[in-house]
Order: structure tokens, then C-alpha cells, then sequence
């Protein structure tokens, strides 16, 4: 029976080199039991503090070398800084454009196109503002205006015929025969600044200067001409008739007029033009 039982048992083999770890374990194991294990733990962790604390003095005199260097070089000790100026306080900054009437951004290609826009809207805005509903449609009709205008001129009527002309510039005739019109009926009224103003503003309208507006230069100046003859002023007065007689020379009736004025200007000056 005994016999039996040996012959059934098994023997399991052990993986090579496992003996020699389960030893060690073993050993380690009756150190610690017999306190030398624990002894070995604490020389380990003071190894490592003082390995720490070697590293840190070690860095603490590299610092010491490098301020001892920058002192030496004139440069601030960074390391003896010892306060910070304080965060400034949050606040809104106000930020002002310059206003425009588009929604686009402004361009310098497209400026000349905004202008003249603009200038079209303000000369819309004005006339619709002049509008009466009590006009008939003939009145409406800036030609029209400028016809018996020049109606009430030939009879006389030169305030009527001047609130005419007004009339029609404001419903967007604004053209140098208008303005040079309108300055003979101040002239008629005596009111030479304002007929100044007017021829003034005719030879603006001529730009540029061309064969099509000789006509109306002349003519402005000669507006320009008989208001500062009107103020005596007859050197500037010279000036503006000599400038409309280069522009229409054939003209006899400017040049008679040239003539007498310079005798005014000749006389007034003591004979020295």
C-alpha cells in the first residue's frame, strides 16, 4: 500500500533560478526580521538627503558667483529685487472713426466717386426741401424759370427776376449763365457784393477753361468789372475788363469801356499808370 502511494505521487519542477530569488527574498525577509533590514532602509533615505541637500548649496553658490559677477559689471542685482509694481486696473479705452456715409471702407480710388455722390444727394435733398405743392408743373421746371427770368429782366422787374434765378438754382440749375444773370440783377439792385459773389461763382462753374465757356468768362468778368467800378475801385476794375476784352477781343464795346476806365485809373494816379 505504501508502495502504492509513492508510485502516484508527482513531483512538479521549479522554473531554473526561481530557488535563487525565493533565497533572497528569504534573507532580505530574517534581515528585517533582526532589524538590519530596517538599518539599511535608513542609510539609503540619508544618502539621498544629503545628496539633495549637497545639490542645493551647490546651486545656491553658483548664484552667489553669478550676482558677485553682475555686481562687478555695473548691472542691477536681479536677485535683491524684492517688490513688484502693482497690475494696472483694468479700463476702456474710447476709440473714435471718422464718420462716413457709406458702409464700405474708404478708399482712395473711390473718393472723386463719393464726393460727387454726395454732392448730387446734398443738390436732391435741397430741391425736394424748395418743393411747394402749390407750384404748377411749368414752375417746377428749372428752364422754364430761367425763360421769365430773363421776361421780367426786359421789363424791369429785377427783384422778381432775381428771386427767379434763385429760384431755379435751388431746384438744381446751377449753371454760369444762371449766376452771371443773377449778377446783373444785383447790379440793377445795387447790390454789388452780392453781384461779385455771383460772377465770382460763374467763373468757378467754368472748369476747365475751354473754347464751349469763353462766352460766360467774359462775361463774368465783366459782371465782376462794373460791380467794383460801382465800389470805385477801378484798378481792380481795369483788371477784370482787360481780362474779359483777352478772352473776346472783336469786342468794341469792351474796349471803349477799357479805355475810359484806364483814363479814371490814369487820372486818379497823377497821370502814372
Amino acid at each position: 500500500m505504501r508502495s502504492r502511494e509513492n508510485n502516484n505521487s508527482v513531483q512538479i519542477g521549479l522554473p531554473s533560478g526561481y530557488n535563487n530569488t525565493l533565497t533572497d527574498k528569504t534573507v532580505q525577509l530574517e534581515e528585517i526580521k533582526n532589524g538590519n533590514g530596517i538599518n539599511s532602509l535608513h542609510e539609503n533615505s540619508e544618502s539621498l538627503e544629503i545628496k539633495k541637500r549637497e545639490k542645493l548649496e551647490a546651486t545656491e553658490r553658483r548664484r552667489r558667483i553669478f550676482l558677485e559677477e553682475l555686481r562687478s559689471q555695473g548691472e542691477p542685482d536681479r536677485g535683491e529685487i524684492v517688490s513688484v509694481p502693482a497690475l494696472r486696473k483694468p479700463q476702456t479705452i474710447p476709440v473714435t472713426f471718422t464718420p462716413r456715409h457709406f458702409p464700405t471702407a474708404a478708399r482712395e480710388s473711390k473718393k472723386e466717386e463719393e464726393e460727387e455722390w454726395l454732392r448730387k444727394n446734398v443738390e436732391a435733398q435741397r430741391i425736394l426741401a424748395t418743393e411747394d405743392a402749390d407750384l404748377r408743373p411749368e414752375e417746377r421746371d428749372p428752364e422754364w424759370l430761367k425763360d421769365k427770368a430773363a421776361r421780367l429782366f426786359g421789363l424791369g422787374d429785377y427783384q422778381g427776376a432775381a428771386n427767379v434765378y434763385s429760384h431755379a438754382i435751388a431746384l438744381g440749375l446751377s449753371t454760369p449763365t444762371v449766376y452771371n444773370n443773377r449778377a446783373a440783377c444785383h447790379i440793377k439792385l445795387r447790390n454789388m457784393f452780392k453781384a461779385l459773389e455771383d460772377a465770382s461763382r460763374a467763373l468757378e462753374l467754368c472748369v476747365p477753361a475751354c473754347d464751349g465757356n469763353v462766352r460766360e468768362r467774359a462775361k463774368a468778368h465783366v459782371r465782376r468789372g462794373a460791380a467794383l467800378c460801382e465800389l470805385e475801385t477801378y484798378a481792380e476794375a481795369l483788371t477784370e475788363y482787360s481780362a474779359a476784352l483777352k478772352l473776346d477781343p472783336s469786342n468794341d464795346a469792351l474796349k471803349d469801356d477799357c479805355e475810359k476806365i484806364r483814363a479814371v485809373v490814369q487820372s486818379s494816379s497823377g497821370g502814372v499808370e
